[in-house]
């Protein structure tokens, strides 16, 4: 594999496990061509030193597969397209004057956007941009008839496509018919999650400054029915903080102004091997801490490069929008991504690098925990430089990379071994991440979370009596990002 990686990606790809029927054949198809591609552009287009650090391990260029075609994620701009209305072929959609012209319009214009965005799509204020043109009287179960059709177009659309693709952002309550669209949501994830036409959602949660504190307000009502869904059924992010964030699952989490309502929310994205920089150091006698910010100016270098070449494509070549929004001026949304262009640098195994350093994880070791802290701390000091220097918006991360976790330590086990509790793991840990958890790993996370300009997510498991504890705890501890799951 330090070869070629493209055996590995045939091997994973058609040996996959796949009961509930997720990797179609055309799936198949589209992930094998993905991983052709990557091994094209590593051998021929990124040069030779930067494909080495990716081909090693040092580093994993996420996108590979479409490197310098596609901006790593896109935000779509639900509002304005029902307002707007879509050209799609000879046809022209809406605008929407009804909630029965939902389910269509805004199926067409997700799946309008291009298919090979790499993270997803963030669809913020989903349930605001309906009420819209719900009407005041319409009954909630009107309501719930329309979501079930806009997902069953969803699925139907999406087939053939990777799942995870889509992020609904739930907006905070105060409007009923608001309200009733995420309730119906709600609904349609406990009655029918697993099934075709959920897979291509992943639902997000926003919730304003001092819900936990009103249980009469309305919002704290759909709050609770989120942590019973995410207790019973399945995964939900929970985003906590005003301004109301955006959604970039499973990348990011960043704030939604209304100068970047639209278009690429984030350029590119390299994840960094912290483990395999500790046992390179301790191999080589030098310190983790001094090899760090050389590869943190290699990894900004290596994104400016790309942010160069997607930046140089023709206007419209890009579909992170549907090519034909009437009302929306694509050249300046074009020359606008570009002015400072936002990429991110994610760290990767933090807890399994200290275990290297000193024996134990910040976890169970508060002089691993000063030794990490100091890590990311400089890691952080060094990307506020690096932007100001090569003119990008450069977001330090402790977000999941589960692609580049488990090839790290693929290949760290075969350069240095077997190492307990470091390489007989299947994945690293994500970012910053106490493993296992423990009751102080909300505090440890929150006390990274100021040096992480692009965010963390803390992962959390609940039961429906625990949940609300430990969110109120993980809110205090200072963290906004939450991914909910049912605990076994």
């Amino acid at each position: 594999e330090t070869k070629s990686e493209i055996m590995g990606w045939l091997e994973q790809t058609l040996r996959t496990d796949d009961p509930a029927g997720q990797l179609s054949p055309p799936a198949k198809h589209q992930a094998l061509g993905k991983a052709i591609a990557a091994e094209f552009y590593i051998r021929r287009v990124v040069p030779a030193a930067e494909a080495d650090a990716h081909v090693r391990g040092d580093w994993h260029i996420h996108g590979l597969g479409d490197y310098g075609l596609t901006p790593h994620s896109a935000i779509v701009p639900l509002q304005q397209g029902l307002r707007s209305g879509v050209v799609q072929g000879p046809h022209v959609l809406g605008p929407a004057r009804d909630i029965a012209d939902l389910p269509l319009l805004t199926s067409t214009l997700i799946l309008g956007v291009d298919a090979e965005t790499h993270e997803g799509l963030c669809v913020p204020g989903f349930d605001a941009a309906w009420a819209e043109a719900i009407p005041p009287d319409t009954s909630p179960e009107t309501i719930e008839t329309a979501v079930k059709t806009f997902l069953q177009f969803l699925g139907i659309g999406a087939l053939g496509r990777p799942t995870g693709r889509l992020t609904l952002q739930l907006g905070p309550g105060g409007d009923a018919r608001a309200d009733a669209v995420t309730r119906a949501l709600l609904k349609f994830a406990e009655e029918h999650s697993g099934e075709p036409c959920w897979r291509n959602v992943r639902l997000a949660f926003a919730t304003r400054e001092g819900a936990e504190a009103k249980p009469d307000d309305p919002h704290f009502e759909l709050l609770t029915h989120a942590l019973r869904v995410a207790a019973r059924h399945g995964s939900i992010d929970l985003i906590h903080g005003t301004p109301v964030p955006t959604v970039l699952a499973p990348s990011t989490c960043l704030p939604q102004t209304p100068e970047k309502p639209h278009g690429i929310a984030l350029c590119a994205r390299i994840s960094l091997n912290l483990p395999r920089l500790a046992m390179q150091g301790r191999r080589q006698g030098f310190e983790t801490a001094e090899l760090l910010p050389p590869l943190l100016e290699q990894a900004a270098v290596h994104l400016q490069r790309r942010v160069k070449t997607l930046s140089q494509r023709p206007e419209g070549a890009f579909h992170y929008l549907p090519k034909t929004f009437p009302a929306m001026d694509h050249k300046l949304t074009h020359d606008d991504m570009w002015k400072t262009p936002r990429v991110a640098i994610n760290l990767v195994g933090l807890a399994q690098a200290l275990l290297v350093l000193s024996g134990q994880h910040h976890g169970f070791s508060p002089s691993a925990q000063a030794e990490g802290m100091n890590l990311v701390k400089t890691a952080g000091e060094r990307a506020a430089m690096l932007s100001r220097d090569l003119g990008l918006d450069i977001l330090l991360q402790g977000t999941p990379a589960s692609e580049a976790a488990q090839r790290f330590i693929r290949l760290d086990r075969r350069e240095f071994g077997i190492l307990r509790g470091i390489t007989d793991r299947e994945a690293y840990s994500t970012g910053v991440a106490v493993p296992d958890g423990g009751a102080n790993a909300a505090d440890l996370s929150g006390s990274f979370h100021p040096h992480l300009r692009g965010g963390l997510r803390h992962d959390v498991t609940v039961t429906e009596e625990t949940a609300w504890p430990l969110i109120q705890q993980c809110w205090g501890s200072g963290l906004s990002w939450l991914h909910l799951s049912p605990k076994k």
